[in-house]
């Protein structure tokens, strides 16, 4: 029997894909996404009003878990032995490598009597990052995946996590200022972190797994640089 052709607009795959493509690129980007291209006196560093946006943003991401039959046992997690693994290796391992990597910022920060400022930026970027599982590995990666299948699906929505509106305007800024081999490594290191959640969140046949080690690494990330920009220079 020929398929009406609006009938697309019924199936909750291709409703929750255009929720997340809807969320993660005009929404995102008129909340102003990225504070590395933004100056120190932009509305984006704005607290407590941030954490209210942040937070807000992964509510509205986090709606259709509750009603759309593929999306709310993403929600549960398995306590197999797998899943504890991803869960504790990958919070463990997400902590142990950014705090590494920004420990000459986290050590001026604590120098400078600047923790203060740690709860609220660290709740931001744990927000964020939760936020973007929710789109990302979330509605645009299982709207994705039942007509296209889990390669494509973990293909598709890493192109679109490595070129969504937190990550492009930063890339594009540089690239425009002639930064192409910045450029260039931040594409890489956006699509690798796309393609190692999307692994998660293929292995684990969860959301909150790949959620937590997201917002544990972006919330490390988040407070050093912005805490860094705002009071240090």
């Amino acid at each position: 029997m020929e398929q009406h052709p609006y009938t697309i607009i019924k199936r909750p795959t291709t409703l929750i894909l255009l929720w997340g493509l809807v969320l993660e690129f005009p929404v995102r980007y008129w909340v102003a996404p990225d504070p590395w291209v933004h100056g120190a006196d932009h509305w984006y560093f704005a607290q407590p009003n941030r954490l209210f946006i942040e937070i807000g943003f992964a509510l509205l991401a986090i709606l259709p878990f509750f009603w759309v039959k593929e999306l709310k046992s993403l929600l549960t997690i398995q306590w197999t032995k797998g899943n504890v693994m991803f869960l504790t290796l990958g919070m463990l391992g997400a902590t142990l490598i950014f705090t590494m990597q920004q420990s000459e910022e986290i050590t001026t920060i604590q120098q400078s009597g600047l923790g203060r400022y740690i709860p609220i930026w660290f709740s931001t970027g744990m927000a964020i990052g939760i936020g973007q599982e929710l789109t990302f590995r979330g509605l645009i990666y299982t709207g994705l995946e039942k007509p296209y299948g889990t390669t494509l699906a973990i293909l598709l929505s890493t192109l679109c996590f490595a070129l969504g509106s937190i990550h492009s305007v930063r890339m594009y800024v540089y690239l425009i200022n002639d930064y192409v081999f910045e450029t260039l490594l931040l594409l890489s290191i956006f699509i690798l972190t796309g393609l190692f959640f999307a692994w998660v969140r293929a292995k684990t046949n969860n959301i909150i797994i790949p959620a937590l080690i997201h917002g544990v690494g972006n919330a490390i990330t988040w407070y050093t640089f912005v805490i860094m920009k705002l009071y240090v220079g």
